[in-house]
């Protein structure tokens, strides 16, 4: 078999992932002509025509591939040629984050999205990291994590979208209770490379300190009078001062109706200690009063500071 090497072509175009390819091999022989990878194989999504030596089709995924193509003709003489068919990347669009500002709540759970400038053609795939450096002097904070657990999320892009879709739960993270600068980065991929530059984006949320949280107040009577319980946050990790205003019930009188606790010394204790590393600026403070009477009183207000301001929570007896 003797080919026509103007028409049997030399080289093979190069394509773009997600767009159409296109190219036709040619040569002469006694008919029929019979076109057939030797060995390979063709890009993903491209295939040949055996009759018309076409090579037709999407590329669906980057690369360099080689491949050897063969043609029989009628009386089974035959001879191949060796390509490279370059299939490149088309750019990829940018990637914004949505919703989220500059500044994270303490004890907060802010949610996200990960959005394409426009749609991509082709699927992608990717990570997302949360890293967490916290204040000068504030121990690392484990609760800053995915809402579905963790500090790393995969998540996908289908073809022809621009949403991220998390492979699990929602885009949505715990922005813990440590004064600190939460660092949210985002990888790309598409197939097994990954996008340029590496991390593709990457956005800070500041978690800045502030007065300490109250989550609960709550009363329990003992045997001597009652503790009032208080669960809580402080992000810079200390609490300074504590205050207790009581309000009698209807028809009684209060020789004292505030009660200032030292409470400062506690707090460096447990902040200080191994035990606290794990709920970050998290505590439970049970404070114990002794009375005699608890009918007289009707409520509690709790005021605790620390050196970023005061914060207000309140019981009923």
């Amino acid at each position: 078999l003797e080919f026509r090497r103007v028409l049997f072509r030399s080289s093979l175009p190069a394509g773009v992932a997600g767009s159409a390819y296109s190219a036709t091999l040619a040569g002469t022989g006694q008919s029929p002509l019979i076109w057939s990878v030797a060995s390979g194989p063709l890009p993903a999504g491209i295939s040949l025509d055996a009759s018309s030596g076409a090579l037709s089709g999407q590329p669906t995924t980057a690369g360099s591939y080689p491949v050897t193509i063969k043609l029989t003709d009628g009386q089974g003489l035959s001879d191949s040629r060796s390509y490279t068919i370059e299939i490149s990347m088309p750019p990829p669009p940018s990637l914004t984050v949505s919703q989220l500002t500059s500044n994270a709540t303490p004890a907060s759970q802010p949610s996200f999205g990960l959005i394409l400038a426009q749609a991509y053609p082709l699927a992608l795939s990717g990570t997302a990291t949360l890293q967490f450096t916290p204040d000068s002097g504030l121990a690392p904070d484990p609760d800053v994590r995915f809402a579905s657990g963790g500090t790393t999320m995969e998540f996908n892009i289908p073809a022809g979208q621009t949403a991220a879709v998390p492979s699990s739960g929602l885009f949505a993270f715990q922005a813990g209770t440590t004064a600190g600068t939460i660092t949210l980065s985002v990888t790309l991929r598409q197939g097994s490379s990954t996008l340029q530059p590496n991390p593709f984006l990457t956005r800070t949320l500041r978690v800045a300190p502030a007065a300490p949280g109250i989550s609960s107040v709550r009363i329990n009577r003992t045997s001597t009078g009652f503790e009032v319980i208080i669960a809580g946050y402080s992000n810079t990790r200390e609490i300074t001062g504590a205050s207790f205003t009581f309000t009698p019930a209807s028809g009684s009188t209060l020789a004292t109706s505030t009660v200032t606790v030292p409470v400062q010394s506690v707090f460096q204790s447990w902040f200080a200690g191994s035990g606290s590393q794990a709920y970050g600026g998290q505590f439970l403070l049970t404070v114990p009063f002794t009375v005699s009477n608890t009918s007289a009183l009707s409520s509690v207000q709790v005021t605790l500071t620390n050196s970023a301001g005061s914060a207000t929570g309140s019981a009923s007896f």
